[in-house]
Parts: structure tokens; C-alpha cells; sequence
């Protein structure tokens, strides 16, 4: 059996594979990559890194007037305090596993075949994070694990940009000073044909949410289909669409710029059938959304930003389809652990907006 030195193995996956790790997760989603690193020319989010298990801030609303008095020796009745609330948004966890075990060892007679091996399993392993962090910021409410259970799960663009769900431990519905701007045509049943995307509608929504030039959204974010029958759409309607050069992306879809705002569009945000019932079969759905990124901020646990675990024992390890037990020593592995913890944060979600469940027209 060779000999491994699993601190300097360990060491090597830090220093050479982590990095990789890291980009591949962080880039695989374009909304992700615009939060994690603030790309883009009109992008403000930038990751930031707080320790702990949630965050937390008080928010105020409403109005505290002045008050007038007759000198400066009258007793004036204070006012009462101005309502506030409590927002607490919990850190959600991702996490991928490398394993090695010890039939590894007998087949690998060096370490750089160990560490190739090794090389190969965190590709797998990263392939599958960054499909899920994916999948998680996209995500209506928070992503359950394998496991069922949702507590370390992480709460995606559709709980942050919302009108009747709680957020933050707010319930929007009681307070509707904290809530997005939405329309939802899958909740309001309505008929593909009532759904249709439109360039009206698209302008009509940015209106709303534009009360001033500090809540502008900074990104408009949709399917690849929706994308192109809004673009197929403003050329037939010769609308001024600004093509934007520092913004294209690799996928092969040039983006655009519709009030002042790129419009990207994400593999990772599709199309999905239709839920509204009366619709057509074979009917899909997508959703489009509208950005601030000055008020949603991607937030890190600096502890847990892709930190890679000491060697852990895992026993009762299933290989080729056989599964020895818990107590069976005779399948003993280790694992690594990579651990990144992360939420999404916005304190003013009446700068955001979307649509749910837009339509194409029938051809």
C-alpha cells in the first residue's frame, strides 16, 4: 500500500485546487459572479464578509415630525418612538465532499497519481457545488439538502425580491413598506395570452420601481427566450437598444441595455411549464427580474469562504453499489470537506422587482 503524507495532500489541494474551486462556483451563475465579485460597469455589489450565523439590523419606518414650542422653558411631550423592525437573514450552507479511500491507496502507488486522483474528484465535486449554489440563488425558498431538512439551506432572488412571503423574519404581507414591487401571473391565473411579454410591460415595471435615481435597478435579469423575443421585439418596434461591450458574456448571448439597465440573460433562470391551470399542454413559463445591486449584497462568513476541513473518518462508505454498515471498517475512507457559507441581504426590497411568469407568443 503506498504511503501518503495526507498533511502535505491536504496542503497541495489547498494551495493548487481551491482557487479553482472557488472561480468555478462563483462563476457558473451570472447573477452569482456580478454579487461575489461586482462585475459589469453598472454593477455595485462587491462580496462582503461578516462572521457569525446570521445578520442582523434594525429597520425604521414612518415619519418622526417636529414639534413647535412657545420657549425654551416649555414641557413638550416627546414623541413616541418610530416604528422599527428587526431584520435577521440567516447564512445558508453549501457544502462538497472529497473523498479518499483506501483501495485508493493500493491502486495509486504515488503521490502524484494519488494527487491526480484527488484532482479528478474535486472536479467532479465542483461541477456539482456550483450547480447548486446555482440552483440555490435562483430558488423560491430556502434549498432543502439530500437530507430534507432546510435550517443550513439559503434563501434565493425569488424570497429577497417579494410581496406576501416573510423575509428576514418580516412578514411583507403586515408590512408592506418591505415589500417588492411584483406581478405575478401565475398566482393570478392568468391566461398565456394575458401573460405575454412585452416591451410595455417591461418599461411599465421599471417605472414603478424607479421612484428616484437611487432606486434604479442596475440589472434586469431573465431566460435566454425571454431575452430574445424582448430584443426580437424592440427591432421590429425600432426601439434604441445599447449594446454594451464590457458586458457580453461567454454563452454566446450578447447583452443589451434597456433604461438604463443591462439585461442579462442567465442559463441558470430558464423556462419552466406552466403550473396555471387551463394553460395549454406544453406551456412555459419564465420570470424576470429587476436588480439594485446598491440594496442586494452577497455576505460571506470569512471562516467559511470555501474552507477546506481537516481529514475526516467516514465509515460505511458505499463503493460499487455495496454498503457495509456503519461499524464496517473493513470500507474506511476520508473525506475533505469544502464549506462555504453565504446569504443574500437587502434591506430595501422596494427597489427590486419582478415578473412571474411571463409567456412567449405562439408561433
Amino acid at each position: 500500500m503506498a504511503m501518503i503524507n495526507e498533511v502535505d495532500l491536504r496542503n497541495g489541494i489547498i494551495s493548487e485546487l481551491r482557487p479553482g474551486v472557488r472561480n468555478q462556483v462563483t462563476t457558473a451563475c451570472e447573477l452569482m459572479e456580478r454579487l461575489y465579485y461586482g462585475r459589469g460597469k453598472n454593477a455595485r455589489g462587491k462580496t462582503r464578509y461578516r462572521k457569525g450565523s446570521d445578520l442582523n439590523e434594525m429597520l425604521s419606518y414612518g415619519n418622526k415630525r417636529s414639534k413647535e414650542t412657545d420657549g425654551r422653558e416649555d414641557v413638550v411631550v416627546p414623541h413616541s418612538f418610530s416604528a422599527e423592525k428587526q431584520m435577521v437573514v440567516k447564512y445558508g450552507w453549501r457544502v462538497g465532499d472529497i473523498l479518499l479511500h483506501d483501495d485508493d491507496l493500493s491502486s495509486n502507488k504515488t503521490g502524484l497519481q494519488i494527487f491526480n486522483l484527488m484532482a479528478t474528484r474535486i472536479k467532479n465535486m465542483t461541477e456539482g457545488m456550483a450547480e447548486d449554489v446555482a440552483l440555490a440563488l435562483y430558488a423560491g425558498k430556502r434549498l432543502k439538502g439530500a437530507n430534507g431538512g432546510s435550517a443550513k439551506a439559503f434563501d434565493g432572488i425569488k424570497e429577497v425580491i417579494g410581496n406576501d412571503n416573510i423575509y428576514g423574519g418580516i412578514d411583507r404581507v403586515a408590512f408592506p413598506w418591505f415589500q417588492s414591487k411584483v406581478v405575478d401571473y401565475v398566482k393570478l391565473a392568468a391566461s398565456p395570452a394575458d401573460s405575454l411579454i412585452s416591451l410595455l410591460k417591461i418599461d411599465a415595471m421599471h417605472g414603478q420601481i424607479k421612484l428616484g435615481r437611487k432606486t434604479m435597478p442596475t440589472l434586469q435579469i431573465t431566460s435566454q427566450e425571454l431575452w430574445q423575443e424582448i430584443v426580437t421585439s424592440a427591432r421590429k418596434e425600432r426601439s434604441v437598444i445599447e449594446k454594451d461591450p464590457s458586458l457580453s458574456i461567454e454563452r454566446g448571448v450578447d447583452n443589451i441595455v434597456l433604461n438604463g439597465s443591462p439585461v442579462i440573460a442567465d442559463i441558470n433562470c430558464p423556462m419552466y411549464p406552466s403550473t396555471v391551470a387551463g394553460d395549454p399542454a406544453g406551456t412555459m413559463r419564465g420570470d424576470w427580474y429587476y436588480i439594485n445591486e446598491d440594496t442586494i449584497q452577497l455576505f460571506v462568513d470569512p471562516d467559511y469562504d470555501f474552507k477546506v476541513s481537516e481529514w475526516k473518518d467516514v465509515y460505511g462508505t458505499k463503493i460499487g453499489g455495496a454498503d457495509n454498515g456503519k461499524t464496517g471498517i473493513s470500507v474506511h475512507s476520508r473525506a475533505l470537506y469544502v464549506k462555504l457559507a453565504m446569504c443574500l441581504y437587502c434591506n430595501e426590497p422596494r427597489s427590486n422587482g419582478k415578473y412571474v411568469g411571463f409567456t412567449l407568443p405562439t408561433e
